[in-house]
């Protein structure tokens, strides 16, 4: 018979189905097109067999002829449980089956349709009405219809054209259309979204594997680059990562290029005390370790009739096997690709919606698998930790959904405590909209509400789904959840001209003012577009568009991602850490998972005898300490600037550590957010640390001080000078009086704060009353603090010695505890 599938998938001929000895085999019963005439007809639905493992149904298909029209869903994501005449001529009610509907695990799951209808006379008109669905009012009030195609005259799926009628039933919410045949011999299949079966992603991974695969070597012998092929080639390597409850295909796609390749030609491990994973291991060896090279990770299809998530991934794959783009080549070269295109194949094989055999949410079990309740989602975490563990470990995982509800193709992202993670958390996501036209960045969420929320039906918690679990496990900052909605959007960007193609060929074809209404097309452009973007987030994109885009720069990208969560209380009073992600840029987007960096972090009173705290040779707070000529600390690789939060010593004469903002307008935009982690400009400790009126710099008592100063991410400087007599004040010297004196070296020196002698005739006596006398700023009588000399002679030394280029240094100012307690 003729085949329902289309000659032609995600670019690729169609090829016919090879079974395991490598001989070709008949298509499954969903691919052939049996005549309707040699069906058996019954009254009933017919109960099809559950022992077809690589074929398309393993639940129930209906198979009914109701006055002279013959309805069918048996066959690969069909689901119509049963047809009756109406009340009025040529009109039928449709009942759609429930996830796991006649089962104790039965739930309410009513969306998904897939059907046919064959037998009507030319010109004959009928009205279908689906009587029992979910409610989604929302979804239908804008506009959305239902698909549809005719075999053999209109094999593409297609929105329909007649009008809806739906509301509210007494089975639940009722969707009703006509249908006008135009010839008997057509069979008209209808869906709730855009399908896409479980053959017919099957056929579309040998189509790609028959042109692209590489042989793999006898288990045991090492990966080579074959003869005949370059390190650029497209690398595929296709594997059964385990077998579903139904014994069905769940399939893992590594996709680069030959470069990179371990030198010993080792293979990727087993995952072991998990024997169900890779079950071919005696026949077919793993996939090869590239070990310079990060991993991204990406799924579908968690929730069978989630159908967009299907061609979101096939964008993906499409795009990463062109052979002339130049953006697909460096994908290739610097990273690898781990692909799992069908989650829960076994509920997409049903017609399920959202659960699989057992009325289980997959989505909400990846904290605790089991490989005899949920084999996929356990084999799918033990690869995502394997390749977190291998190499340079993993630096992007997307898993891929559809939403009924909020329009819009969007991210569920993950909540991070420190601003500098938070921002590169969301600067993919502001990127992807960059390159997606359909991508939405003001829809996305990245809250801890969201992935701790708790669905109300199963209750289960978010904390289970595969972005948070993945966040959670690995520590990876970029773990999302895309979700495309199935109708249309709510805005749609402008995407700029890509620069360094000359041939126009990825640059826009057309201006568009309002969004269209979805297709597959749509869903595979985002598909493109997550790639594109982990290429200008890596400064790897040979054909950017972020220079023609509205922020110029990556740089200008993050500022204005960093000034949008900024706005939030719990990152205002933060700054980036520029020497965190510096750190970060040489290996993959991973942290330590939540908490750990805080309990390997030092305390504030471990930080106080810490070598970058303080310099070596001397306690500020003994009494009667020499002064010590500035020394310049290198700060270490793996440690973390002083925070503003230290506690102070509580004794005599101990002062707080307060940053202290000039209120000179001077300061540059540029060097704005220039600041170690934790501390920002105008900011004190926290309110439980801080005297009402505490704009202290420096830590000292009476008899020696000790004063830090921080070059930004390189070294500091650490000035001890002798104490001041009791009721030193100190006066602003601005910056031009001592650049004159720095030299112009210097490029900008904000204003720094020089002792004023105490007003009173006693300058060591008592902290002085009265009196509005001034002396001399220059007067030897009271040793500054930071004088002007030991300033320049520590900036020289530090910039002779660490070769550094001083940024803009920060002011201080100085009051005594004394004064602040008698307030």
């Amino acid at each position: 018979g003729k085949r329902l599938l289309p000659r032609r998938l995600c670019g690729f001929p169609r090829l016919p189905l090879r079974a395991e000895g490598g001989d070709t085999m008949s298509a499954p019963p969903s691919a052939a097109r049996v005549p309707l005439e040699e069906r058996p007809v019954v009254s009933g639905p017919i109960f099809l067999p559950k022992d077809v493992v690589d074929a398309s149904v393993g639940g129930t298909g209906l198979l009914k002829k109701v006055q002279g029209l013959t309805f069918s869903s048996a066959f690969d994501s069909g689901n119509l449980k049963d047809v009756q005449a109406g009340d009025d001529d040529d009109c039928f009610d449709l009942w759609v089956a429930r996830d796991c509907e006649g089962t104790p695990q039965g739930t309410r799951n009513s969306s998904w349709f897939h059907f046919s209808v064959h037998g009507g006379s030319p010109g004959h008109t009928v009205t279908l009405t689906i009587v029992n669905l979910n409610r989604q009012p929302a979804l239908y009030k804008c506009g959305y219809k239902p698909v549809s195609r005719s075999l053999p005259s209109r094999p593409e799926w297609s929105r329909l054209s007649a009008e809806l009628d739906f509301g509210d039933s007494d089975h639940g919410y009722y969707l009703s259309w006509d249908v006008t045949f135009a010839n008997p011999e057509e069979e008209i299949f209808f869906a709730f979204c855009y399908p896409q079966s479980y053959t017919e992603c099957q056929n579309m991974l040998v189509d790609v594997e028959r042109v692209h695969a590489a042989e793999p070597p006898v288990p045991g012998l090492a990966w080579k680059l074959p003869s005949g092929r370059q390190d650029s080639d497209i690398f595929y390597h296709r594997e059964l990562l385990a077998r579903s409850l139904d014994g069905r295909r769940l399939d893992l796609v590594t996709l680069s290029d030959w470069s990179g390749l371990s030198p010993e030609g080792e293979s990727e491990p087993h995952i072991e005390d998990y024997d169900f994973c890779f079950p071919e291991r005696a026949d077919r060896a793993r996939a090869p370790l590239f070990p310079e090279k990060p991993v991204v990770f990406i799924s579908a299809r968690v929730h069978p009739g989630e159908t967009p998530a299907a061609f979101v991934f096939r964008g993906v794959l499409e795009f990463l096997l062109r052979v002339d783009d130049p953006r697909a080549v460096a994908l290739r070269k610097h990273f690898v690709f781990k692909l799992i295109p069908i989650l829960n194949p076994d509920g997409v094989a049903r017609g399920h919606y959202r659960m699989d055999q057992w009325g289980r949410n997959l989505n909400r079990y990846y904290t605790a698998p089991t490989a005899e309740e949920q084999p996929t989602i356990l084999a799918a975490k033990q690869a995502i930790l394997l390749s977190a563990r291998l190499g340079k470990g993993l630096t992007l995982y997307v898993d891929l959904h559809a939403h009924a509800t909020k329009r819009g193709c969007f991210i569920y992202g993950n909540a991070m405590d420190s601003l500098t993670d938070q921002v590169e958390c969301q600067l993919y996501a502001q990127l992807v909209a960059v390159n997606s036209a359909h991508f939405e960045y003001d829809g996305c969420v990245f809250s801890k509400k969201h992935m701790q929320r708790v669905d109300a039906v199963d209750g289960l918690s978010a904390e289970g789904s595969g972005r948070v679990a993945t966040h959670q496990g690995t520590g990876l900052l970029r773990s999302y959840t895309l979700e495309c909605n199935y109708n249309t959007g709510k805005a749609l960007n402008h995407v700029a001209a890509a620069q360094g193609d000359r041939s126009g060929m990825v640059s826009p074809e057309r201006h568009i003012t309002s969004p269209p209404k979805y297709t597959p097309q749509e869903w595979e452009e985002v598909g493109r577009g997550l790639l594109t973007s982990l290429l200008d987030t890596e400064g790897l994109n040979p054909w950017s568009r972020l220079g023609n885009s509205k922020f110029r720069t990556l740089e200008r990208a993050r500022q204005a991602v960093c000034s949008e969560i900024r706005q939030k209380p719990q990152f205002s009073k933060q700054s980036l850490d520029r020497r965190a992600r510096e750190r970060r840029s040489d290996g993959p987007q991973v942290k330590r998972p939540t908490g750990a960096e805080d309990r390997k972090r030092p305390s504030a009173r471990q930080n106080q005898g810490s070598s970058w705290a303080r310099a070596p040779g001397r306690d500020p707070r003994r009494a009667g300490s020499r002064a010590v000529p500035p020394q310049v600390v290198p700060q270490q690789e793996n440690q973390r600037p002083a925070q503003p939060q230290q506690r102070a010593v509580q004794h005599a004469g101990a002062a707080q550590i307060v940053p202290h903002r000039p209120e000179s307008s001077g300061s540059s935009k540029e060097g704005k957010d220039d600041l170690p982690s934790g501390k920002s400009r105008g900011r004190g400790v926290q309110a439980r640390q801080r005297p009402k009126r505490a704009d202290v710099s420096t830590r000292w008592d009476r008899a020696g001080e000790e004063e830090v100063l921080r070059v930004p991410n390189r070294c500091m400087i650490t000035f001890r000078q002798a104490a001041p007599p009791p009721g030193t004040k100190l006066a602003k010297r601005h910056g031009p009086a001592l650049k004159s004196e720095l030299g112009s070296r210097i490029p900008k020196l904000r204003p720094e704060y020089l002792p004023r002698p105490p007003s009173g005739p006693t300058p060591t006596g008592s902290s002085g009353g009265g009196g509005s006398a001034r002396r001399d700023m220059n007067s030897s009588v009271h040793p500054p603090i930071m004088g002007r000399s030991s300033a320049a002679e520590a900036l020289s030394s530090a910039r002779s010695e660490a070769e550094l280029l001083v940024a803009p240094i920060h002011g201080f100012r100085l009051t005594r505890p004394s004064a602040l307690s008698s307030r």
